[in-house]
């Protein structure tokens, strides 16, 4: 295994955030072996807490996230411009699915990421999505400078023998209230937070029904 910080494997390593189609097809002729240290370390690095089920099926849940970030944005981008911003429910189920293409949503909204050692909130456009082979999956997209979803930047976290638990109401840096619930999958445990308990209890409920 080469060492992270390797000059000859750091371009490789800077894909994993960017999984780009030049991404994808590097990664048809190396190994995924970097996501054991990846997930040894840091939250923030960690891109997919998912069981192991082989190569091609972590590609493909690349590909099904790319997919899914695509539907997203152009969902929010009509919803935004059809309701004025303070009428949009962020936590509500997807929309029918109305095309062949379409991946079927089971929820979505905004949800806040905490990270592992700074203990920072992260804005994250949360989705949970059916793969074929990794079942209910948690795609937390990051959000570019426009404000739109980063189709290429989400954390994804299979849900299968999960548990979710409530958390507390805590007050961030910037002086809101984040209404915490906690994630525990077989590998680790994620702290996420809605802006209200409305919110919280919306994904707590039907996350118990996922995992």
């Amino acid at each position: 295994m080469a060492d992270p910080v390797d000059k000859e494997n750091a371009p490789f390593v800077e894909q994993f955030a960017s999984p780009t189609q030049s991404f994808l097809k590097a990664v048809d002729s190396r190994d995924y072996d970097y996501f054991a240290d990846l997930n040894d370390g840091d939250d923030d690095l960690i891109i997919a807490d998912v069981p192991e089920k082989g190569n091609a099926a972590l590609k493909d849940l690349y590909r099904f996230s790319y997919r899914l970030g695509q539907q997203l944005r152009k969902e929010i981008n009509e919803e935004t411009t059809a309701q004025e911003p303070e009428e949009i429910t962020v936590h509500q189920t997807a929309p029918e699915v109305v095309r062949n293409e379409d991946i079927a949503l089971c929820v979505q909204g905004e949800l806040y990421l905490k990270s592992r050692w700074l203990h920072r909130w992260k804005k994250r456009f949360g989705s949970v999505a059916n793969h074929a082979q990794y079942g209910p999956v948690l795609f937390l997209f990051a959000y570019d400078k426009e404000g739109n979803v980063d189709l290429k930047n989400s954390k994804m976290i299979a849900l299968l023998e999960s548990s979710v638990k409530l958390g507390r109401n805590v007050k961030s840096a910037d002086g809101k209230f984040k209404c915490e619930f906690i994630l525990s999958t077989q590998k680790r445990r994620h702290i996420l937070a809605a802006a209200d308990a409305v919110a919280r209890d919306f994904w707590i409920e039907n996350m118990k029904k996922l995992g």
